[in-house]
């Protein structure tokens, strides 16, 4: 799809207007420019595709104001408008080329942007969660290098950010500022537009709390609530609504909320369960660029930007509670080596531990009740004796003092070895072979290692020794880590099929699975 400009960079059409439009027809040259196409028209005047021949071929956006405006204030506001942007320069800002006026008719020539608004983006390339987070990202890395030339965009909305392919990436581009320039106009001298002409700009449902109640002294942070709502849609859209329509305000009200009350009408709470699906970093993340009061938000678009970044490096945010655990958790996250070594050790123990209290648990039970069940007491103390004897047997070839020092090649070695081992030593015991194989199986997963964790885990559950939603969940990742995203999805809907018999659809576990669906949309 070729840019589209909407009405809101010309001004509303109003009756009559076209009589002294300066109209270009297709073929028809105006300066070094031939008219190929008519885009738009409004109030203010009319955009048009053209090509430029000289000093450079290339396709333009050719902006021109009306003739029944010159000389009015909205010609000095077309003049500031191309002098302010023509200072921008930016891989994710659509480049103003060349600015004037030809036979007394201003112009604006501005970079032609082939690609695909935002939204319309989303809902043919349906991009996961990742990439939609970087995306905003860069947005937000052009809106800052906007407001560092003292440039406001005050119309922040998907229509205004098209996503365009270069050098074989996707990345957005800002387009149409439009007569968003007042924070730049209060800095000159001559050709300051009123206050009331530039504060009609903006789309209700992206304003900021401040701009929808008149106020004149916008800052940045006026943008960062827009690209805020933006974030909001792309994080809460599926497959039936990939760009969702929003109450932004009401979402900003339920996020700054300290605890989760239950909503009385059910439009609030289908929003809230939308809401508590998304991590907490990413509910911080928004709460912060939602906030209200300004003075709460990020500083600038650069700090959510910044943040966006973080929580994809899995680095502590800007937007987080204070808490001293958290740190540490974001560093586990990004070291997943040394953590998963410190675990193995910690695993075997507790899950041999459990085994052999269960086995034990279940055998006296057994003889307690009946001598017929006499038999199968002494299978299950067997077996627990037996899990018991091979998890000590894995636990003394590693000592938990050296295995802080011992590389992944070693580690894997001797999980390879116990896997080995419970193939041979447990076939006879399809049971006590599926829990190990399930515990090998999650520690290969937890050290990157999908290709080895999903045989195990396949054998695992084919025994039924995974049994919860973060055994099904591991199983899941392990099938997205490998590209097979619709086994994944199928793992986590059948297991949901056999919960909602139990809990019923508003299930705790039954949400959770919902909630981790959502990660491969």
């Amino acid at each position: 799809m070729s840019q589209d400009l909407p009405t809101e960079v010309l001004g509303e059409a109003s009756p009559g207007s076209s009589d002294d439009l300066h109209t270009l027809a297709p073929g028809q040259p105006f300066g070094p420019y031939t008219i190929e196409q008519a885009i738009g028209r409004g109030g203010m005047g009319e955009v048009y595709r053209a090509r430029q021949q000289t000093p450079v071929n290339r396709v333009v956006a050719l902006k021109l104001l009306q003739q029944r405006l010159r000389g009015t204030l909205a010609e000095t506001l077309f003049q500031v408008e191309s002098q302010a942007l023509a200072r921008l320069r930016h891989p994710f800002i659509a480049q103003v080329y060349d600015a004037g006026s030809l036979e007394g008719q201003p112009y604006l020539a501005m970079e032609w942007v082939e690609g695909l608004p935002m939204s319309e983006w989303i809902s043919r390339r349906r991009p996961n969660r990742r990439q939609r987070l970087a995306l905003v990202a860069e947005v937000a890395r052009g809106a800052h290098h906007a407001h560092a030339n003292g440039i406001l965009h005050r119309d922040l909305k998907p229509d205004n950010v098209m996503v365009v392919s270069e050098q074989g990436r996707e990345q957005p581009k800002i387009i149409d500022f439009g007569v968003a320039v007042a924070w730049l106009a209060e800095r000159h001298d001559e050709g300051t537009p009123p206050r009331s002409l530039v504060e009609r700009v903006g789309t209700p449902t992206y304003m900021s709390p401040e701009q929808r109640g008149g106020r004149a002294d916008l800052d940045p942070r006026s943008d960062v609530y827009s690209l805020g709502v933006m974030l909001l849609q792309m994080l809460l859209g599926d497959e039936l609504e990939p760009w969702p329509t929003l109450d932004s305000q009401r979402c900003a009200a339920l996020l700054r909320q300290g605890s989760w009350t239950q909503p009385e009408d059910p439009e609030g709470l289908q929003l809230q369960l939308r809401l508590r699906s998304l991590p907490d970093e990413l509910r911080w993340l928004l709460a912060r660029a939602l906030a209200e009061d300004r003075q709460a938000r990020y500083e600038s678009a650069l700090n959510l930007a910044l943040d966006l970044e973080r929580f994809l490096d899995q680095r502590p945010l800007e937007a987080a509670p204070e808490s001293r655990l958290y740190p540490l958790r974001k560093f586990l996250q990004r070291n997943r080596l040394p953590a998963a070594l410190a675990g193995l050790t910690i695993l075997a123990l507790v899950g041999g531990l459990a085994v052999a209290l269960y086995g034990l648990r279940q055998a006296q039970t057994e003889r307690a009740n009946a001598i017929a069940a006499a038999e199968q007491a002494r299978v299950e103390a067997a077996r627990a004796e037996r899990v018991s004897d091979f998890v000590r047997s894995i636990l003394g070839a590693v000592d938990p003092d050296v295995a802080r020092e011992l590389d992944k090649t070693l580690l894997r070695k001797v999980l390879d070895e116990a896997a080995e081992r419970a193939r041979t030593e447990l076939a006879d015991d399809p049971a006590v072979l599926g829990s190990i194989e399930a515990v090998i199986g999650r520690t290969y997963r937890n050290l990157g290692e999908p290709a080895r964790a999903l045989p195990l885990l396949e054998r695992a559950r084919d025994q039924g020794e995974l049994r919860s939603v973060v055994d099904m969940r591991i199983l899941s990742m392990a099938y997205d880590d490998l590209g097979r995203t619709d086994e994944a999805m199928a793992t986590l809907d059948g297991f949901r099929a056999q919960l909602v018999p139990e809990q019923g659809e508003q299930g705790i576990d039954v949400l959770q699975l919902d909630a981790e669906r959502l990660e491969y949309l």
